[in-house]
């Protein structure tokens, strides 16, 4: 006999891995119904779709992604020694992919992606070890235009599921890291208060401040949260910036301007300027966007991206803009504002009554999918009211009836649970009946 510890080890062995998740029927039609919304979008804007492996080389994200994702690699040797690891994210495997098969056609290259990634992490609300990705690149030259429409494409596709002005935060990481060499402080403490901006952690971002510069700390603090160009000029006096230097970020900071006036304009009501976007992974250089939902708390984040620069050694450094879609925290967020998304076709429950006559009931099964309706067939014993009865069960609302006697007649009989009705039809009748605009 089994010792209960050994029973206890077998039934963990069966059990999911801790952070990942089993989608049940219901759920998985709403996801693909999102899925499909955003794709739709996407596709509009003229991204095309690719797929990368589940695991690269690990080079790949510990040399060029944040420190944050590479404490949280899933890392592995394979048989022949190579060193891999599952995608924490998929910027890094979509460049790979581009320099390798993509780099020869006409830029700018608008790609998108729909995968899952891997990060050991906390599992919490909005945050599993397993999770989904829908995002894009417009990989060339960076201009002021690919970037304002790279950013419409993600608003675009989080609206394409019903969600309406959602908070759309903009800045440019450059100038920020600018501001902060300001200070003239080592790159550790530049990095501690990088991360502080990324986490809201205003009061770790002012202590360090205070560290570096107690005569600035005000200044620079009042920057993050009211960034006004006053603000900015004030803490460029201070510091004594003058000449081109003063001007350029100046610049910066118009152009970031001038970009929020513009996606407003374009529908994008609840876009501004938020120095605290600075996002965690080290390739981005620019303009820099996240997409937020508030009511999801500390996991408020749906989307993130920006412009950036992506360096492989030995080539040329790619440039370009992108974001990711936190699609399981999408799908939280229509949770939270009652959004089901779940438009489906119509389905219809065929019983089959009799033995003998699987070739005539399937007959009239395929030609009611021809009308783009699904059908399941089952075998039934008990006659019309047992066929009833399993078709609420399952949760129907209409059931087609064949047994002995109507596939000698040649017809089939319908019976609508929710309208209490029925018909008689002929084969030949199936397909023009269930495609009537009336039926839908």
């Amino acid at each position: 006999m089994d010792s209960p510890l050994r029973l206890i080890k077998v039934f963990l062995m069966f059990t999911r891995p801790r952070g990942t998740r089993d989608f049940l029927p219901e759920e998985m039609k709403r996801r693909r119904w999102a899925e499909l919304a955003m794709r739709e979008a996407l596709e509009s804007f003229g991204f095309e779709e690719i797929m990368t492996p589940t695991f690269e080389h690990a080079e790949l994200f510990t040399e060029r992604s944040g420190e944050d994702i590479v404490e949280q690699l899933y890392v592995f040797e394979d048989k022949g020694g190579r060193r891999l690891a599952l995608r924490p994210e998929l910027t890094a495997p979509t460049m790979r992919l581009f320099s390798e098969s993509l780099s020869r056609r006409p830029q700018p290259v608008r790609i998108y992606y729909f995968e899952n990634c891997f990060r050991y992490e906390r599992p919490q609300k909005g945050r599993f070890r397993e999770f989904w990705q829908m995002g894009a690149e417009t990989i060339g030259r960076r201009t002021s235009l690919r970037t304002l429409d790279t950013i419409m494409a993600a608003y675009t596709a989080i609206r394409a599921t019903g969600l309406e002005n959602l908070p759309l935060k903009v800045n440019n990481i450059t100038l920020i890291r600018r501001l902060l060499g300001l200070l003239k402080v080592d790159s550790e403490t530049e990095g501690e208060m990088l991360r502080a901006l990324d986490r809201g952690d205003t009061e770790a971002f002012e202590n360090a401040l205070s560290t570096a510069d107690p005569r600035a700390a005000a200044l620079y603090r009042d920057f993050v949260t009211s960034p006004t160009e006053k603000a900015l000029s004030s803490i460029l006096e201070q510091q004594g910036v003058e000449g081109g230097i003063r001007e350029e970020l100046l610049r910066m900071y118009g152009n970031l301007q001038r970009m929020v006036e513009t996606l407003r304009a374009l529908g994008a009501q609840s876009a501004s300027i938020s120095p605290g976007v600075v996002r965690g992974l080290d390739y981005y250089d620019g303009v820099v966007f996240e997409i937020e939902d508030p009511r999801l708390g500390a996991e408020k984040q749906i989307c993130g991206g920006g412009e950036y620069v992506f360096k492989f050694l030995g080539k040329e450094p790619l440039e370009g803009v992108g974001f990711a879609i936190g699609f399981d925290r999408l799908l939280l967020s229509l949770t939270e504002r009652g959004i089901e998304g779940t438009s489906e076709r119509e389905k219809v429950l065929l019983t089959v009554l009799d033995e003998g006559i699987e070739a005539y009931a399937l007959e009239a099964s395929l030609r009611i999918r021809e009308a783009g309706v699904s059908v399941e067939v089952l075998e039934v014993k008990g006659g019309l009211r047992k066929a009833l009865t399993t078709a609420l069960k399952r949760g129907y609302g209409k059931v087609v009836v064949i047994g002995r006697r109507e596939a000698e007649r040649g017809v089939v009989l319908i019976r609508d649970l929710k309208g209490r009705s029925q018909e008689i039809l002929t084969l030949s009748e199936l397909k023009e009946v269930f495609t009537a605009p009336s039926r839908r």
